[in-house]
């Protein structure tokens, strides 16, 4: 089972083991920026592919496993000098097995779209700071369990011949 944690640690490892050296931030956090260059990762939000998720028959015990498909885009975004090259390498990576097959598939994820590079410098009053975006979309299967609960007996009811009968379930 793939959970959204699993998800944020593959990212934020592939992240980390590709950028050279540079600081990788999740930028949902109340902390002072890095040193650059640094690299910041938002997970945009989760979408849950197709109307319903799969739900497969209960176990002996009355639990039955629905399973399904999300999607989520992780934006990475460079800053600083270098950005670009920074987000060229990330780029790259996805082109590794050893990337894909490590922390990637081992996660029951798959990368889904040829990542994009924007480059987002901008003019600060006497500088350019280099920016870069790179936008990734990853889909991963879940699992969750629901307790539908076990029927022991049921109670059959004849109307043509007027009788009632409790059949035990086990002794089918």
């Amino acid at each position: 089972m793939t959970t959204y944690a699993a998800v944020q640690d593959a990212i934020y490892a592939w992240v980390s083991a590709n950028i050279g050296g540079a600081t990788a931030i999740f930028s949902d956090q109340d902390a002072q920026q890095p040193d650059r260059p640094y690299v910041t990762i938002k997970l945009l939000p989760v979408v849950k592919l197709g109307v319903l998720d799969e739900e497969r028959s209960p176990n002996e015990f009355g639990i039955a496993k629905i399973v399904g498909h999300r999607e989520v885009t992780a934006s990475i975004q460079s800053y600083g000098p270098g950005a670009m090259q920074l987000a060229y390498g990330l780029q790259d990576s996805l082109q590794k097995r050893t990337i894909l097959d490590e922390i990637f598939f081992t996660n029951g994820m798959a990368v889904v779209n040829d990542a994009t590079i924007t480059n987002l410098s901008e003019d600060l009053e006497t500088e350019i700071e280099e920016r870069a975006l790179l936008e990734v979309m990853f889909r991963y299967p879940t699992e969750q369990n629901d307790d539908v609960g076990v029927i022991e007996s049921v109670e059959v009811e004849n109307e043509s011949n007027g009788w009632i009968e409790d059949i035990e379930l086990e002794s089918l």
